[in-house]
């Protein structure tokens, strides 16, 4: 069997993030890594309109800039300046680690817009794994704070050092390279006792790189604590890059065992502190072994331990006298009990550190120094005395990486390159990037990324002065003073070993204030997921094609407090308020015009005009539409075009034969005529105050509106020019500059000086020099003189036109087309060409300007490119780009975007002067917007395509593009979702999409108060801003109703900011977009906040309800648990109480922290509300393992079936006590609402429960029987007159089973170690019988069937983020005689596959007699613990050759970001291969399966170049689209 991998979803969990200047040298960037995709964010800054007094006046924003997809996961990332291209231009670049030891260096293209490769190191060479244990460990990157090299770790304890040039002199012509060759060497060659390394770091400055390296000399773990403990050390190394040694600094040993990252202080504290869960500790060269802050009373707990029996002993000495555990050197917040595990770290200023721990908890740090050091700001070079820990009672988000962004003056200069600081962004409230001043509020930025919620960016706010931290003396620290020490100590400690008391400690700290200002949405991880339908949110139902389905996607996303459902679905649905048949429309306009003396209800739109085939309809927009029958609108014939004027204030309605002008009322004042019978207009396009129209000769007549006269004069005419298509647009804002001749400088990239002497800026700032001198790297004092230097990366709106490189009014462009491929841009009205494009029709991947003199060069004809649409899309200005689509006559939908690069703007070269000197990039997208073709062969070959039916004479043109300004609506105040606005353009056909652009919506949610923490004084949480779009075009289906004739965006009271929509049976649809729905993301998305952990969920699709199993964390208590098993095991009775329970109630558990164990209850949720309208609550340390519907005999139905909700339930009370569970058996009935709450008309019914002496842990239902998975057995129930389960049938497969699936009368079963089994069921006599079974190891996380008429395969996803194919064939010698599952496929996924649902692909066409032919595939999808949505659908072998041809091409032709190899990324990564993987049979890659997500890059690739790869396999570039058509079009339920 063969079968196609996609990913339809991109994962959604951010792994790694880092700030960078990586698009531009005054572009503030945060890079996040989300398993194989890297995004791009610019980090813009608003003014904040009606703040307080007090708060920052500034919020930042996230702006994607790219999204792109790389060939392999990536493991770290960081940014470094190296002499490159990018380095010159004042950007930095990247490096990019994979596994299993591969590093890339990429920078970003301005010319482009895209990531282009520098280099890539690979050190996966068969010497350097000869000592590798199974284990290979995940590849990390560090770099240099002077980048001056690069650290990467692989194979768990070998380092190779990536030497950095640090001059343009040092290319040579020989070696342009931007590195010197690198060097590899193992940590044992440092010291015998360096293995088994933990963490690694460069520390800040040092006159070389010096790396800091924490390992572990021997091994143990928490129960072997007694025998070995402190087993951890640390090394700093000095690296000579030029003998490439590494001498020994300093070390230090006998740290804790549970050390796990170190994170390095900057100056002036310097230094690094070294995290484990119990207590961070400060290292620096003068005070070894270093400072430690306690939080809770597990650290040193380890000391109080009894020795162990001299067998346990055995290995390394363990010394009784740490002095880590001294009181001299530990700061005693053992009272707060936290952990610091998972925990995150952020520089506030100098000495003072933002911790966010796991939990989502703040708490702020201060490094206090000694005597006379100062601090915050005005902290000087010196090591720390203590520490201060002030729990900040907020709750951000569980993070899993974070990095600053903006803020510190001159601090830190030195950490700018590692992503720890931008000087550029945040800064002081009153001006950005000016350096701290004393008593300014200063703002900055702190990213924290997460798996398990949607990341935030934190805006931190700082004044000095402000907060005196009060440190509680009883009940937060102890009171305990720092004894006097020998002189000895003296030396070692300074004047620590003083006698002062720590709660006594009192000193002004800043008084901090906090603000959420952007997030970005995650769906990770998804544990469960189920397919159900949409919830009905109207009377009217969506008419859709009885060949489709309308399904969606609700998944188990987030953890803890950060839970919730998230509902995804492919295509936009809409909410149609009003349904009304009308035949015959052609096309629909709304108009919306006020006569300047208008109330506040004239911003609705006033008419809608539908053209119809023989004739044009005018409704009035009101509280209802009301048709009215107007003398002055043109009605015998149908429309052109209708849009407004002269500042809407006037109606144009074009008209074959004429144009007319009314006013607001729709009073006709003016018509000219135009052409005659031989000449008419097909199309028009209206940019006020001018009027292009197009006549079915090709010629165009421009006109413009006279506003004393209120009518259109000629004022241009354009013939004989091949114009196929064309449009207007106003560039208010001159994003399309001209070329000067020598106004702009291209060695420095400035732009030239207005007269009074400042430069042109669009609000960014550029550093003048990246080095700066050791005083501001140590104190960040900078001269006023040698400040930042404003520098523009584009024109700006309106600046006086001394030179003639800025406009002082709007500009009118024409984009044209023309019949021999070229694009043209004009102005107007003198229609001069200042643009053009020669081979447009090959839909190129950069536009650029090229000034052609004569016809242009003969080649053979592009794509046929019959529509073309430029429009601004944002939600101003400012925060606006503009759009170039194109479609052709088949339907392909082509995006391109603006940007404008300095180097244009000076003419020479080839650039004329006067002419636009911007560019157009091509905005990727996997939309199919083509019909599939038909051909005459029936063995799938495609090579007789049939002819197309002839086409409908058309008399007007249509037009497929219909832009919009506001469509969607705000949800202020409700329970979930959020609402927004969109702008965009809505694209008809038989397969209608929206390209949109988010402009805005409700104020985001604040942080959370932690109960039961006080606020400190001087700490703020600020309102967050409203939520805006991400500045990213998104392009969603809107294929639920089939093929949509018209559209229209129409606002007024009773639809507001609506739109009308027209399908292809005539009927018309007033509609609203979903307001809980958030379309400005990879697909449509509703999250569902449920505020705790969802585990499990279930559909019943008979009522159309969906079944939660979630929790709430609890802590669990040995003792507690171990009465709750000796009650159920009958050792006690009811009401007696172990001794051990007595015993721990009388404990101080002041300073600890336990271990939490899960809370469960049922749910019954309404899809309407998505509310809890029932519960079931289980016992205490019950866990729901299932929850699935299941299809049982039942006598209630006459089809003899019924649909249940079985629960399995497992209790965990501790690793030493025996877990049994629990089945029940529910059924959800019909029940009486509740006056003010119809969706509580359902409830849940308790049928059966029974006992069990193991977990419960998978379910299926079984041509009417329920299969259960108790322990390591397979049971098989059936439900006998509908009172008690009876088991008929068991299996033993010896293995906790992970997942059951079942298809008629056979089985599958997967387990958590053994791989997967395949079982028959027979009913007389009853027997569940072992088919066949995979014999290699494979821990299998999801399995389910994959049908292929009569081929099954099954599919497998492991831990080891694989996707198997595996078979039953009885007949294959290698089988066995059908004993042994065959491997017959696999693929790496690149992320976790947790939940596989099987759907039978959308049926493949009608008979000849009209009836529905339902295909005979069945596909699989899935969801993983990334976040992503996953496909796998079964393949013809004749498909599977022909896209195994176009994959193998590719990945040969293609450039790969990084360098990476598509095939060697898709190649099945197992630590336990079975014999038949290690024979080179085929090249290396995916084993019969496909890369879809790899394969859809062919649709963005340019025409020629796809034209190349189609000859090259012998096909055709439709046949190839047609074949990705043909895999996509079965399961596209969503």
């Amino acid at each position: 069997m063969f079968s196609y991998f996609r990913e339809l979803l991109s994962p959604t969990g951010i792994d790694i993030c880092a700030e960078a200047r990586f698009t531009s040298p005054t572009a503030t960037n945060l890079i996040v890594a989300r398993s194989s995709c890297l995004q791009i964010y610019n980090v813009v800054e608003d003014e904040l309109v009606d703040r307080p007094p007090g708060e920052a006046k500034k919020g930042a924003r996230l702006e994607l800039v790219g999204d792109f997809q790389l060939m392999g996961t990536i493991t770290s990332m960081a940014p470094v300046r190296v002499p490159t291209t990018a380095q010159q231009a004042g950007m930095d670049s990247l490096l990019l680690s994979f596994k299993d030891a591969k590093m890339s260096l990429v920078e970003y293209s301005r010319a482009t817009q895209s990531i282009v490769s520098v280099s890539m190191h690979y050190y996966e060479r068969e010497e350097l794994q000869r000592d590798v244990m199974v284990d290979r460990g995940t590849p990390e990157i560090r770099v240099d704070p002077q980048s001056r090299c690069a650290a990467l770790r692989f194979y768990s304890d070998r380092f190779a050092i990536l030497p950095f040039k640090q001059e343009q002199t040092e290319l040579d012509e020989s070696n342009k390279h931007p590195f010197h060759p690198s060097f590899v060497f193992h940590a044992s060659s440092i010291d015998a006792k360096v293995k088994n390394v933990i963490d690694f770091t460069f520390l800040h400055d040092y006159f070389e790189p010096t790396l800091a390296i924490l390992y572990e000399t021997a091994q143990t773990w928490t129960g072997r604590l007694a025998a070995r403990r402190d087993t951890r050390s640390l090394v700093v190394v000095s690296l000579d890059l030029i003998r490439k040694s590494s001498p020994v600094l300093f070390q230090v040993d006998e740290l804790p065992y549970n050390c796990d990252r170190l994170f390095p202080i900057p100056s002036p504290v310097g230094g690094l502190l070294v995290a484990c869960p119990n207590a961070l500790i400060h290292v620096d060269q003068t005070s070894t072994p270093g400072v430690v802050c306690a939080v809770n009373r597990f650290y040193g707990m380890e000391l109080s331990l009894p020795p162990p029996p001299p067998a346990e002993s055995l290995g390394p000495s363990v010394k009784r006298d740490n002095a880590l555990y001294k009181d001299a050197v530990v700061t005693n917040y053992r009272s707060l009990g936290l952990s610091l595990e998972g925990c995150q770290i952020v520089m506030i200023n100098p000495d003072n550190l933002l911790l966010i721990l796991r939990t989502g908890e703040l708490l702020l740090i201060e490094l206090i120094g000694h005597d006379e050091v100062g601090s915050g700001w005005k902290r000087r070079r010196s090591g720390v005395k203590l520490f201060r820990v002030v729990r900040l009672g907020l709750r951000s988000v569980t993070p899993f990486c974070s990095c600053r962004l903006g803020g510190g003056g001159g601090f830190f200069s030195g950490a700018v390159r590692t992503g720890v600081l931008s000087k550029e962004l945040g800064g002081n409230s009153s001006s950005i990037g000016v350096p701290y001043s004393p008593g300014a509020l200063s703002s900055f930025y702190v990213f924290i990324g997460s798996r398990a919620a949607d990341s935030v960016l934190l805006q931190v706010s700082e004044q000095d002065g402000a907060l005196k931290v009060q440190i509680e003396k009883a009940s937060r620290i102890e009171e305990a003073s720092i004894a006097q020490h020998d002189d000895d100590d003296d030396d070692l400690y300074g004047e620590s070993a003083t006698a002062v008391k720590v709660a006594a400690v009192s000193q002004d700290t800043a008084a901090l204030r906090f603000r959420i200002c952007d997030w970005i949405l995650t769906t990770a991880p998804i544990r469960d997921m189920v397919v159900g339908e949409p919830a009905k949110y109207s009377e009217y139902e969506a008419i859709t094609d009885p060949m489709r389905h309308n399904l969606e996607i609700v998944a188990c996303a987030g953890d803890g407090a950060f839970g919730s459902l998230a509902v995804l679905a492919r295509s936009v649905r809409a909410k149609i308020l009003t349904s009304v048949h009308i035949p015959d429309i052609r096309d629909i306009w709304s108009i919306r015009a006020v006569d300047g003396q208008s109330s506040s209800d004239d911003e609705f739109h006033n008419f809608l005009i539908i053209s119809k085939d023989f004739g044009t309809m005018v409704l009035r927009t009101g509280e209802e539409l009301q048709e009215i029958q107007s003398p002055d609108f043109f009605t015998t014939g149908p429309t052109v075009m209708v849009g407004v004027v002269s500042g809407d204030s006037l109606i144009v309605q074009v008209h074959p034969n004429g144009v007319l002008v009314l006013n607001p009322d729709g009073k006709k004042l003016k018509e000219t005529p135009i052409g005659d019978d031989n000449c008419w207009v097909v199309s028009a396009a209206i940019a006020d105050p001018f009027l292009m129209l197009l006549l079915n000769t090709g010629n165009i007549i421009v006109m413009k509106m006279n506003t004393s006269t209120r009518n259109f004069s000629i004022v241009k005419q354009l013939e004989d020019r091949g114009i196929s298509a064309a449009c207007l647009f106003k560039d208010t804002d001159n994003s399309f500059p001209q070329r000067q001749k020598s106004s702009f400088n291209r060695r420095n990239g400035s732009l030239p000086r207005s007269p009074d002497g400042e430069v042109p800026s669009n609000g960014v700032r550029k550093r003048k020099s990246d080095a700066m001198d050791d005083g501001d790297d140590l104190y960040g004092e900078e001269d006023a003189s040698g400040g930042d230097q404003m520098v523009a990366d584009s024109p700006p709106p309106a600046v006086k036109d001394t030179n003639g490189l800025y406009e002082t009014g709007p500009k009118y462009l024409c984009f044209a087309f023309h019949e021999d491929g070229r694009l043209e841009i004009l102005t107007m009205p003198d229609m001069e060409t200042v643009y053009s494009v020669p081979h447009f029709d090959y839909i190129p991947q950069i536009l650029q300007d090229v000034s052609q003199k004569g016809p242009p060069s003969q080649v053979k004809p592009g794509v046929d490119i019959s529509e073309i649409l430029a429009v601004r899309l944002g939600s101003s200005e400012k925060d606006s780009d503009v759009y170039l689509l194109a479609r052709t006559e088949t339907g392909d939908l082509f995006i391109y975007k603006s940007f404008i690069l300095n180097e244009d703007l000076a003419a020479g070269s080839g650039r004329d002067p006067g002419r636009l000197a911007m560019r157009f990039v091509k905005v990727p997208h996997s939309e199919i917007t083509r019909e599939a073709k038909r051909y005459a062969e029936t063995d799938l070959d495609k090579l007789q395509p049939l002819p197309e039916p002839p086409k409908k004479g058309v008399f007007i043109k249509r037009h497929y593009f219909k832009p919009f300004s506001s469509v969607g609506t705000v949800a202020q105040g409700g329970s979930f979702g959020s609402g927004m606005q969109y702008t965009g353009v809505f694209v008809t056909g038989t397969k209608p999409c929206w390209v949109m652009v988010a402009l805005s919506g409700p104020v985001m949610q604040s942080l959370d108060r932690i109960d039961g923490v006080p606020e400190p004084a001087g700490v703020r949480v600020d309102d967050p801003p409203t939520v805006r779009g991400k500045r990213c075009v998104r392009i969603h289906p809107a294929s639920v109703d089939g093929e949509a004739i018209a559209f229209a965006e129409l606002h007024n009271i009773n639809i507001p900011n609506g739109f009308v929509s027209v399908t292809s049976n005539g009927q018309l649809n007033l509609c609203q977009l979903l307001w809980q729905f958030n379309y400005d993301f990879s697909w449509p998305v509703c999250k569902v906040p449920l505020k705790r952990t969802p585990h499990k969920l279930s559909y019943h699709y008979e009522t159309e309800t969906y079944v939660l199993a979630a929790s709430t964390p609890v802590p669990f208590l040995l003792a507690k648990a171990q009465q709750a098993s000796a009650l159920a095991a009958g050792v006690i009775e009811e009401g007696e109480e172990l001794e051990i329970v007595k015993e721990k109630a009388k404990e101080d558990r002041t300073g600890l922290y336990f271990p939490s164990v899960a809370a469960f209850n049922l749910e019954l949720i309404s899809p309407v509300t998505w509310e809890t309208i029932d519960k079931y609550t289980l016992g205490e340390y019950e866990h729901v393992l299932a929850c699935e519907a299941v299809l049982l005999q039942s006598k209630e139905n006459t089809s003899g079936r019924k649909l249940f909700l079985a629960v399995g339930t497992g209790f965990c009370r501790g690793e030493d006590l025996t877990t049994r569970g629990r089945l029940l058996l529910f059924d959800i009935k019909s029940v009486n609402p509740e006056i003010d709450n119809p969706q509580t008309c359902h409830k849940l019914k308790l049928l059966y429960t029974a006992e069990e002496k193991s977990p419960i842990s998978a379910f299926c239902s079984l041509n009417g029987y329920l299969v259960c998975a108790v322990g390591t057995k397979i049971i098989v129930y059936s439900y006998e007159d509908a009172e008690s389960l009876v088991g008929i049938a068991f299996l033993d497969v010896c293995m906790y089973v992970t997942s059951l699936s079942a298809v008629k009368s056979v089985l599958l079963v997967s387990d958590i170690a053994k791989s997967v089994w395949f079982c028959g069921f027979q009913e007389d006599p009853p027997q569940l019988r072992l088919l066949g079974k995979d014999y290699y190891p494979l821990r299998a996380f999801a399995a389910e069937f994959m049908l292929d008429g009569p081929s099954i395969g099954l599919v497998v996803g492991d831990d080891e983020k694989n996707m198997h194919i595996m078979t039953y064939a009885p007949n294959a010698i290698q089988s066995l005689g059908g004993d042994k599952l065959l491997r017959r496929g696999d693929i790496h996924a690149g992320s976790c596959i947790q939940k596989l649902i099987r759907l039978r692909c959308l049926p493949v066409g009608r008979g000849k007699s009209g009836e529905i032919m339902p295909s005979k595939q069945h596909f699989c999808i899935g969801g993983t613990l990334d976040g992503g949505i996953c496909i796998a659908v079964p393949l013809s072998e004749k498909l599977y050759k022909r896209l195994y041809i176009l994959y193998s091409r590719m990945v040969n032709n293609l450039q790969h970001i990084g360098g990476l190899n598509p095939r060697g990324f898709r190649q099945v990564q197992c630590k336990n291969k079975p014999p038949t993987a290690l024979v080179a049979s085929s090249p290396p890659g995916p084993k019969a399966a496909v890369d879809g997500t790899f394969l859809f890059l062919f649709l963005s690739l340019p025409v020629d170049q796809q034209r190349d790869l189609a000859r090259g396999m012998g096909s055709t570039v439709d046949r190839i689209i047609d074949d990705l058509l043909e895999v996509t079009r079965g399961g596209a339920y969503f």
